[in-house]
This record gives structure tokens, sequence and C-alpha cells, in this order.
């Protein structure tokens, strides 16, 4: 069935920019088109999975991706919060023409990009990063509202998405048999996996699979196995009525006070006491 492609302005007619957060178990938006705005999405926690012009990019904790103005965009993912920035096309024009003559065929290239950008914001500058981009949420509609945006707007792209930011990263710069091991992954729900699995599916060296994760995704191959186990023992807890100790096992966790602790850690609770908070009935 073919999925309808809508068409969206995502800022008000009235507004600077618009921003909002979300944290939920499960989130999808369909295919739209950018009509005439930036889309910039900052993954607090989980997953997010995003389908630009047809190709998938996947966001960990930390990342940062910028989608540009008409692109075709899919939203989805589980036990995923993210903030989102959405703002007019004019504001990166006016941002780029300020730095021309700074940065002499440096504004071109980004003016001219064709790539989709995802930037990786250091382990120790998030907290401050994820109080600005909140902050935009508290001054909207405020007189103090341009100047807040415009500042986070400026530093972000100069810091994180500039050509010679050695945060910067081109989203479909990221190896075919990488993207083939997430989607495999990801379609693969109920399946434990484990190092040799993934080694199969890329058809590479545990170090050359190593470092390139690291590259691109900021984690090791043991991270996101971690992180697809935990989503699905998050499942589990919500939907069936398996021990704690079963879904332990279950997921691939051979050790109950490492999944415990490795539990909280991501959802901030305990199992048991999450299961009390997200039990479906």
């Amino acid at each position: 069935m073919k999925t309808k492609l809508t068409k969206v302005s995502g800022v008000p007619a009235d507004s600077l920019y618009f921003v909002r957060t979300e944290k939920c178990p499960k989130y999808h938006f369909g295919s739209h088109r950018h009509h005439d705005f930036y889309d910039m999405t900052y993954v607090v926690s989980g997953r997010l999975f995003n389908r630009i012009n047809g190709n998938v990019i996947e966001q960990f904790p930390g990342s940062l991706l910028l989608v540009n103005v008409n692109d075709i965009h899919e939203v989805w993912g589980e036990d995923v919060e993210f903030i989102n920035l959405v703002f007019f096309e004019k504001e990166i024009r006016n941002l780029m023409r300020d730095m021309q003559s700074s940065f002499r065929d440096g504004s071109r290239s980004f003016l001219n990009f064709d790539r989709t950008i995802v930037s990786k914001i250091p382990e120790n500058e998030r907290p401050h990063f994820e109080v600005s981009m909140r902050n935009l949420m508290n001054v909207h509609g405020k007189p103090q509202a341009l100047l807040a945006f415009r500042i986070f707007l400026y530093r972000t792209i100069m810091e994180y998405f500039f050509p010679d930011s050695s945060h910067h990263i081109q989203g479909d710069e990221m190896p075919d048999w990488i993207i083939k091991c997430l989607n495999e992954i990801h379609n693969g729900h109920e399946r434990n996996w484990t190092l040799n699995g993934i080694r199969q599916i890329c058809g590479r060296s545990k170090e050359h699979i190593c470092r390139a994760f690291r590259k691109h995704l900021g984690i090791t191959p043991s991270q996101l196995i971690n992180e697809y186990r935990l989503e699905r023992a998050g499942r589990l807890l919500r939907f069936t009525n398996q021990t704690v100790s079963e879904i332990s096992f279950g997921t691939g966790f051979n050790n109950l006070s490492y999944f415990n602790r490795i539990f909280l850690k991501k959802y901030g609770t305990s199992p048991v006491k999450y299961r009390k908070i997200h039990k479906f009935s």
C-alpha cells in the first residue's frame, strides 16, 4: 500500500521557530515533505529512525540531525525522548549571508549541501546543549525569543554542523553494510543478537566493525546490542506476564543483577516499577 505524502510547513506563520519535546514508548510521524523549513532533532535517550529521501539514518543519544528544506522525511522510534526544533529557511540564508565574508567557500559549500548532516555532541557538552535547546521553549513568544533563537542557531551551526567541525559527519556517508546491519536488527525484534551475529551480517572483522560503529554511530556493537535487548525487555514488561528473571534471560542477559543495573540506567527505574507504570491492560 502506498504511503500518502503530506506537504507540511512546520513553523506557525506568526512564529520565528517552533520547538517541542517528545518522550514516548512508541513514536511515528509519517512521510512528509519539508515545504519551507529546516528540522533539527536532538536525541536525549533511546533511538530514533529517520527515513530521508529513501535513506535510513539512526540516531542515538547525543546525536543531532539537520533535515533540509524539501526533503521527504519519515520518523519512528521506541522508548525515545528527543527535542525537535523547526525554523524557516530564511534563517539559514540570513546566517550564511552574515558569515559569507568570514568563510569564503565554506559558506557556499554549506548552503549547497545535498546530504543529510548528522553531528555527535560530545558527552561532556550534552547537558549544556540540552538546557540551551529546552530554553527555546521557555522563551518562546517572549521579547528575548529572537535573540535566544539566533544565538542558539549560530552557535550550533558553527560548532556542530559546519564542514570544518570535528563533530560533523555526512549522514549518507555511512557504509551500506552498516545500514544493512541496522535494518536487519531493527526488523528482527525477537532475535537475541550477539556480536557473532553482527559480524556475520556485516561480513567484516570485529575490529573493523567496532571502528566503523564508533565513527558513524558513536557507540560500540555491544552497546547497540544492549540497546535492542533493553527495548525488547521493555516491551515484554509492558505486554506480557513473564517474570523479570525470565525476561532478563530471554533477552540475552545471563546476569540478573547486571540486567537490573543497566535497565535502571536506561529507563531511570527498576524493571518491577517500570512494569507497574507502563503495564498494558
